[in-house]
Parts: C-alpha cells; structure tokens; sequence
C-alpha cells in the first residue's frame, strides 16, 4: 500500500511532524474511551439517600407537538409540581400543558429560555429542581436515580441523553452515534475527574439552594454551560448519571443541526473564554485547580486545537504536497474508523449504530469541523451569537 510506503520511509521525527495536531485531536479521545472501559464503572450510581421534593420547570415556545408527552413522562416520574412556562407561544402549547396537568405561566411575550426559566424558579417547592426542553422524555425511574446523585455539595446532575428521533434521517442517525460517544465516554470521565464543564439544557436536576444561591440563570445562547461554569465558580460540584436515561428531540435537517450547532460552538468562545476567561487567573477569587483544568478542557480540545487544523492542513500541504497529503489523510482515516468501529462495540453501542459509523466518521471530519473552525471564527470576529433569534431581539443586550 501506497500510504504504508509512505510511513515507511519516514523517520520518527518525521511522522511526530505530520501528525502530531492528528494525535492531539483525535487519539486523546480513544485513549479516554479505553480509559474508562478500564477503570470506570459506568454504572455506578449516586449515595445521596435523603428524599427531597422536585419541581420541574418546561419552557416552551411553540412546543404544542411534545409537551404533552414531556409532561406525562415527568409526572411518570413521581413529580407532582410541573411548572411549563409559556414563553410567547402563538400555538397551543398552554392549552395542552394545562390540559396534562401542569401548572401554566403565561408571558405575553417571549423573553428567551433562561429568563423564562428564572420566572418560573419563585414558585418551585422543591428541594431539586429539573429544567427540561420539552421535547425530552424521560425513563420510569430515571429522576430518581439523578436525585441520588444531589449529595450537599453537588449544584447539578446531567442525565444521559440519547436521541428519540434518530430514525428520521441520516442527520438524525449522525447525532445519536455523536450523544452516544459525548456520554458514556465525555461525560463519564468528566465525572471521575469532577471536570464536568456542562450540564445539558435537554434534561438536568439542580439544588435549587444553588441555583438561588447564584441567582439564576444569565442569558445567553448557551445557558446551560453559563449556569454549568456559574455552580462551579460559586463551588458547587457536577455530576453524571449513566443510569439516569432520558431521551431527547435533535434536528432532522443539515441546515437546523447547522444553526444549532453555530450556538454550540459560538458558546466555547462566549462562555468559557469570555465570560470566564477568569478561570484562567490563578490569581482570581473564584479560582481553583478542578475549574481550571475543566475550562482548559474545553477550549485546548474544543476551540485552540480545531483553530489550529486549518494552517496545519496547509502547512502539510506545502510541505510534501497535496497527492501525499491526500494519501496520509486516508491512511489516518483508516486507522480512525477501526478505532472507532472498537471503541463502540467495547462500549456495547447499539448495533444499530454500525453500519453509520463510517458516514459518522466523514461527517465529523469533513464538514463538522470544519464548521467548527468556521463557528469560532465568526463568533471571534462578529460576535454571531448577537444575532442569533434564539434570544429575542429585546434581550440581546445581555448577551456576554
């Protein structure tokens, strides 16, 4: 083979040189995945044994579709205070809410998920509170087993995600391989190492002492990784429930997975590099070494490294030329695939998911990051995120 040749005739310093951005982004993920395939137990759950109350706050803008299911998988649950916050709905998300039995605040106006959520928290009672997207349902038993893990000194516990439409399209099926790999590897090793940067909006279990105690939600486009990195600053820990299952609603067209994911990737930049870029400061009041390493996480992986892949690619393609480069990139494709293909059955993955690992492979490397690049660079330069319709017009102006 033409690309083993090629490894063949290169020295170690050479292939060290060629691909050592490839070895940064990628193989520290494998190697994190056998990581906790050896030393995690996926399944362990929580120790806090003391019951406590819940309410749950849905906020909705033209939800009328899936709040009811929502509701009743809540309610299914054991959760008696169910409070759906209609943000400024025109459809009949508030007739169906109220109808399913929970307790309906009407905005005459929208005011954006974070705001309309801090509008809601006054009229909780529960010790826990649960913020969901109302296009999440959640598995008979599952908040139960989420409580367990709201010890006193933990603000948030994330649920384990997975995707309820992935048979509607092949952009479907590309996000449920994607949730699969982010939680039962991403998620369960921040876990072990209480790194955990975000808590997702689709499904979370919070202190409400803590999220009073920090008071509320900020709004941004991201507000759930703002409220994540706000607990952690005022020193609350996060943690992961593997057995706590809920599934949630993704985009069914490349174009939404695209807006969605330009919030996604916008918020590295706005929230963990500008918002608390002070993380950083080793001199700051609300530093500490666990939220320094979880910001650092984040950005090294997630915004310096993928910035960096594009004058990479073409420092290679001067360097030996873009047929060789082509035939390297293959080569490191190949290798990619089995460890991916490995991974996921070591993980027990659906085998469902098999036949798409390819296609999830192609699309993560060719267009999502990419995209990615593209995301961060013109949330860098033009602060995109003011932009975005998902906060309305009229609160944009408290975006960080």
């Amino acid at each position: 083979m033409i690309f083993i040749d090629l490894i063949r005739a290169m020295g170690r310093d050479e292939l060290i040189a060629f691909f050592w951005l490839s070895i940064l982004m990628d193989v520290p993920r494998y190697f994190i995945s056998a990581l906790v395939l050896s030393v995690i137990r996926l399944h362990d759950t929580g120790t806090a044994s003391r019951e406590r109350t819940v309410s749950a706050i849905v906020s909705c803008y033209n939800e009328e579709h899936s709040i009811r299911a929502c509701i009743e998988s809540i309610k299914a649950n054991g959760i008696n205070q169910i409070i759906v916050v209609n943000d400024g709905s025109i459809d009949r998300t508030h007739i169906i809410a109220a109808d399913a039995g929970a307790t309906v605040i009407d905005l005459p106006e929208r005011i954006g998920k974070a705001l309309a959520i801090n509008t809601a928290l006054p009229h909780c009672t529960g010790e826990a509170v649960l913020i969901t997207d109302a296009d999440t349902i959640f598995a008979p038993g599952s908040i139960a087993i989420a409580l367990s893990y709201l010890e006193p000194n933990i603000g948030g516990v994330c649920f384990n995600l997975s995707v309820s439409n992935e048979k509607e399209t092949l952009t479907t099926r590309y996000q449920a391989i994607e949730y699969f790999i982010i939680f039962t590897v991403g998620k369960s090793m921040a876990d072990v190492f209480n790194i955990m940067p975000n808590v997702s909006g689709a499904a979370g279990l919070y202190s409400r002492a803590a999220v009073n105690q920090i008071g509320g939600l900020d709004c941004e486009v991201a507000e759930d990784a703002a409220l994540s990195m706000k607990l952690r600053t005022y020193g609350w820990n996060l943690r992961y429930g593997y057995e706590a299952c809920a599934a949630t609603m993704v985009p069914e067209t490349p174009t939404d997975l695209f807006l969605q994911r330009l919030r996604w990737d916008a918020s590295i930049v706005t929230i963990w590099w500008r918002k608390f870029s002070y993380i950083l400061n080793p001199f700051s009041q609300r530093f500490t070494p666990r939220n320094l390493f979880t910001s650092l996480d984040v950005l090294v992986f997630s915004m310096f490294l993928p910035l960096i892949w594009p004058i990479y690619l073409a420092w290679l393609w001067m360097l030996i030329g873009l047929d060789d480069l082509i035939v390297l990139f293959g080569g490191v494709l190949t290798v990619l695939f089995i460890m991916e293909y490995t991974i996921l059955i070591l993980l027990r993955a659906p085998v469902r998911y098999l036949p798409y690992v390819p296609y999830y492979l192609m699309i993560q490397t060719f267009i999502m990051r990419p995209f990615r690049v593209f995301a961060l660079i013109a949330e860098l330069t033009f602060s995109v995120t003011h932009y975005d319709d998902y906060i309305p017009k009229s609160q944009r102006w408290r975006l960080t």
